[in-house]
């Protein structure tokens, strides 16, 4: 079986783009959800674009962990954006890559003639946790609904038991391993044989890179705000890229760096449980001439 390599597609550029303030959980962003943080990301990008009521080829975005009444969640945004309501609209959701997977898409669509610009990003708070309940309560409220008499309905809440009450929040493990993301990282880091003081390099050019970004203004001039401009600066002062210092860093650059998660026994990271973990961004793509 042979395969020929498709031909290269029309140049696709990026244009623009929007976002929300970084923030901590449970912090400035407490009371917003993924889709109040994506509005306000593609409103800006709506205003800042003009395209009010304007009909954009399509708008991808999504989130990691949503509640189930966002199941529409971009085309809600979308309209609640000021886009028109000819637009297109869909959810991605893919574990730290829904945006980069969303950008892709619409770019790929660009390059092969399917629109001529669209509209990707994506959202995730914690801040906003859905939760559930386990399978036994969730089967009395079922066996429930389909009594056909007060009796029948009432009974099945007899089996009821105070555990049946207890909140169960979204998983962040893989189930066929148990373990999180970062614990996989940290097997890997271990097979591969990458030292704390790599591991230390690779972080400090990060925070570096997020320097010279904020210097150079390049976050600021894509910064919108969720909520009124007064909220918008507490936030800012509170989110910056850059976390404070700590100590016991391989590396001397790195030591001016405060730990994104706890260490495990051999001195590397378990988990981020520090940075920010509440964000909204939307790019917007157009075909180059």
């Amino acid at each position: 079986m042979s395969a020929a390599l498709a031909p290269p597609g029309r140049p696709v550029a990026i244009v623009g783009g929007a976002r929300v303030p970084f923030a901590r959980s449970y912090g400035a962003y407490a009371r917003e959800t993924d889709l109040s943080l994506l509005t306000a990301a593609l409103r800006a990008l709506v205003a800042r674009f003009d395209l009010t009521a304007k009909t954009v080829g399509e708008v991808c975005a999504g989130a990691v962990i949503k509640h189930p009444r966002d199941w529409n969640l971009t085309r809600e945004a979308s309209l609640s954006a000021g886009l028109h309501p000819h637009t297109p609209a869909y959810d991605v959701q893919r574990a730290c890559g829904t945006s980069l997977t969303t950008a892709i898409q619409i770019g790929q669509r660009i390059a092969l003639g399917e629109i001529e610009a669209g509209i990707a990003g994506g959202t995730d708070t914690t801040s906003d946790v859905p939760l559930s309940y386990g399978r036994a309560l969730n089967r009395i409220v079922l066996d429930s609904a389909r009594g056909k008499s007060y009796g029948a309905r009432l009974r099945p809440w007899l089996r009821i038991r105070p555990a049946d009450l207890k909140p169960v929040t979204p998983g962040v493990v893989e189930p066929r391993t148990g373990l999180s993301m970062g614990e996989h990282c940290e097997r890997m880091a271990k097979q591969w044989r990458i030292g704390r003081a790599e591991q230390d390099e690779l972080a400090n050019r990060s925070h570096m890179h997020a320097a010279a970004a904020l210097i150079w203004l390049r976050y600021a001039s894509s910064s919108c705000s969720a909520r009124p401009m007064r909220h918008c600066l507490a936030i800012s002062s509170q989110c910056s890229p850059i976390d404070r210092p700590v100590r016991g860093s391989t590396t001397p650059g790195a030591a001016g760096f405060k730990s994104a998660g706890r260490m495990l026994s051999h001195g590397r990271m378990r988990a981020p449980h520090v940075l920010p973990r509440a964000l909204s961004s939307t790019i917007r793509f157009k075909a180059r001439p």
